[in-house]
């Protein structure tokens, strides 16, 4: 089973998010902007890979514990677990690009203009959210 994770950084009320220019992993996120994660490692908990993801490629020391799993996509031998967190304090700031994967805010809303992996559309509102109750099941019903 591929386990990986995904996380939403939000800033300003949640009007803006961190996303990653993915340059590399699988086709249908490279060359398109995505949350920042990536997958599993070993016994790890989806907040603890998120946590980890942070600090490796946006610079950001979030602990697992700030996380909210929001929602897990699943088909036939991967799941994909969304997380979010909202930055405070120095974090708003204090985040930097830290591999050859380009880091920076982008709105919430109106994500259908840009280039971006196809479960954004849906994932970065329903993350955003406060009227949902975490965590969302969905299934990938694709053939």
């Amino acid at each position: 089973m591929v386990r990986m994770v995904v996380g939403f950084a939000f800033a300003w009320d949640r009007s803006l998010v961190l996303l990653i220019d993915k340059r590399h992993g699988p086709d249908v996120v490279k060359g398109k902007l995505n949350g920042i994660g990536g997958r599993m490692e070993g016994e790890e908990s989806p907040q603890e890979a998120v946590s980890r993801e942070f600090e490796e490629e946006a610079g950001l020391g979030i602990p697992p514990e700030r996380w909210t799993h929001t929602a897990t996509l699943g088909g036939i031998g991967w799941s994909v677990c969304f997380l979010r967190t909202d930055l405070v304090g120095d974090e708003v700031r204090g985040w930097k690009t830290m591999t050859d994967e380009k880091v920076e805010y982008w709105p919430v809303v109106k994500q259908s203009y840009m280039r971006v992996a196809p479960h954004l559309e849906w994932a970065v509102p329903l993350s955003a959210s406060d009227i949902v109750k975490f965590p969302v099941i969905v299934r990938d019903v694709t053939p």
